[in-house]
């Protein structure tokens, strides 16, 4: 194989061409330096092993020359020409030739020496840029100066009723968020929330009780217009009315608490319909990080609008409607130290708290100066305790999973000088988990229980060893696996639920232990309550108001 090679005469441009007879593989055209002689042409052949040599001793002195002190690296930056010509000399005379021929062991290597080189053009980049690792700590000590937090004055309450004095709690609460003020890296502002301007509104009841006899007979309940909806309540586990009746609030799955006005509003001496804007949650928010168990309207005249809540994240708030921000009502307190396990029941009565877990354990506390205390844990039952509820500030009952009902004395319970335990206890009336007890609201030594089993269970304490009264028919089988809470009406004479994974509502007289109607709501609820003998029930994503209708009432089954 034979390679044809251009070259050119210093002395005439005339372009010539010769034949090489060597093999490919070893000719490289490379250009060295212009000849002397005017027959010597400006191409030489070389072997390869002579180019590769030449190569190698070319790159070792250029990388070497790269390395020079930076006063000579600052010359030739600034003048382009002094580089071409004197900086050759400058690197003879200050490194001699044997060292750039011959490299000493241990020395840095070539790569080692590119990479210093781009470090350092790096590095004069970024100062040229202003980009210093200096300038950037003295901008971030600037930002951490300007980001403390300032204190926030809430605005001022243009309710004149919402004007009260706070209690303890609530102060002890504001000194230590302005205590860690410093320590907040986000700046939380309040304003006056909707609740206090729709409970100063002009506002009407919805519905009104039909006036009757002392001796009319509850016969059943008829449907209303009023309804409420929030799309975040996609299951409703509790509800609570204010002291005053003018909110209804709801928690339930997901943590989400909804707070509804169950008035309707007066504009210019005229009632506005029975919907509208008050369909609408004033309030709608996430308090919880796990589902909600129980909400509650805490009855102090001294701050009617504060809610207490728990949740299966073993936690219990107290929170003020009074204020909000992101539609979020103000946290007064909160303690998540009263149990190991989620919270499945929570009950408020005079300052004092119980509450039903699944550790298996109640735990009584009160509200003190400083949020929520523990005072004392009861052992007496085996199992998970799904409800407890207050008889009065002394006593109450719980119930669970091990089917049995504890009746706690709070005077003996908390006495460490009594000998007696304060604890009665009705045993296995039930044939499956007890999941519900309420007491009766004139007598007290009635108590009402409910479970996954067929029956509702009228107990008097005087007499233990078997129910006052059984009622039946609202279970369709012999078992469910549902919850549900049945509840008393028209002064405890009658008990109303609304059966579990159906449509059907019952009606109970509690004085003959009969049945006195059944109905079809057309939906199956998830939770009920009863307020001045209207009732409240829950299904998905909405509340709906039913009416009662009485002895004198003209209605049919149909409507029931």
């Amino acid at each position: 194989q034979t390679s044809l090679v251009s070259f050119f005469s210093k002395s005439t441009t005339e372009k010539k061409e010769i034949s090489i007879s060597e093999p490919v593989s070893s000719v490289v055209p490379l250009c060295l330096s212009s000849a002397t002689d005017d027959t010597t042409p400006l191409v030489t052949t070389l072997t390869s092993s002579e180019v590769s040599d030449e190569m190698s001793s070319k790159k070792r002195k250029r990388r070497t020359e790269a390395t020079k002190p930076k006063q000579n690296k600052r010359v030739k930056l600034k003048s382009p020409e002094l580089e071409l010509e004197k900086e050759p000399e400058g690197v003879a005379l200050e490194r001699p030739e044997p060292e750039l021929e011959k490299e000493p062991e241990g020395e840095m290597t070539d790569y080692e020496r590119d990479r210093l080189e781009r470090i350092e053009r790096n590095k004069r980049m970024l100062l040229s840029l202003g980009l210093n690792k200096a300038k950037g700590q003295a901008n971030d000590k600037e930002k951490k100066a300007q980001s403390k937090k300032r204190i926030v004055v809430p605005p001022k309450q243009h309710c004149l009723r919402s004007r009260v004095k706070l209690p303890d709690f609530v102060h002890n609460q504001e000194t230590k968020e302005k205590e860690h003020v410093e320590s907040s890296e986000e700046e939380v502002e309040y304003e006056e929330s909707n609740i206090g301007a729709y409970i100063c509104s002009d506002a009407v009841e919805n519905d009104e009780d039909v006036s009757r006899d002392e001796d009319d007979v509850l016969q059943g309940f008829l449907e209303t217009k009023t309804q409420f909806y929030d799309s975040s309540l996609t299951r409703i586990y509790s509800m609570d009315y204010s002291p005053d009746g003018k909110l209804l609030v709801c928690g339930g799955h997901g943590g989400h608490v909804s707070i509804f006005g169950v008035k309707r509003k007066k504009m210019n001496g005229e009632v506005k319909g029975e919907s509208g804007d008050e369909d609408q949650p004033l309030i709608s928010s996430k308090l919880h990080k796990g589902w909600v168990s129980h909400v509650q309207f805490l009855s102090l005249e001294e701050m009617p609008n504060l809610l207490i809540t728990s949740g299966n994240d073993k936690v219990v708030n107290i929170w003020d409607l009074n204020m909000q921000h992101r539609n979020q009502p103000k946290l007064v307190t909160t303690n998540s130290k009263l149990h190991t396990g989620g919270i499945f029941s929570m009950h408020h009565m005079d300052g004092k708290i119980i509450t039903a877990s699944k550790d298996s354990c109640v735990v009584y506390s009160d509200i003190s100066p400083t949020g929520i205390v523990k005072r004392k844990t009861f052992n007496s039952h085996t199992s998970v305790v799904k409800c407890c509820r207050f008889r009065d500030s002394n006593t109450f009952a719980s119930t669970g999973n091990d089917r049995s009902i504890s009746v706690v004395d709070l005077r003996l319970a908390l006495n460490e000088n009594s000998d007696e335990t304060g604890i009665d206890k009705i045993e296995s009336l039930h044939d499956y988990c007890i999941n519900d007890v309420t007491w009766h609201p004139t007598d007290e030594n009635l108590l009402m229980s409910s479970g996954f089993g067929p029956t509702i269970l009228l107990h008097d304490l005087r007499k233990t060893e078997k129910p006052l009264y059984e009622f039946k028919g609202h279970v369709k089988g012999q078992k469910t696996s549902t919850i549900y809470k049945p509840v008393f009406v028209n002064s405890g004479n009658s008990i109303v639920v609304a059966g579990p994974d159906s449509d059907i509502l019952s009606l109970y007289n509690t004085k003959t232990g009969e049945t006195t109607s059944r109905g079809i709501m057309g939906f199956s609820a998830s939770n009920i309550i009863a307020k001045n003998n209207h009732l409240t029930i829950a299904h998905t994503k909405s509340v709906t108001m039913f009416k009662p209708l009485w002895k004198t009432a003209e209605v049919s089954n149909t409507e029931l």
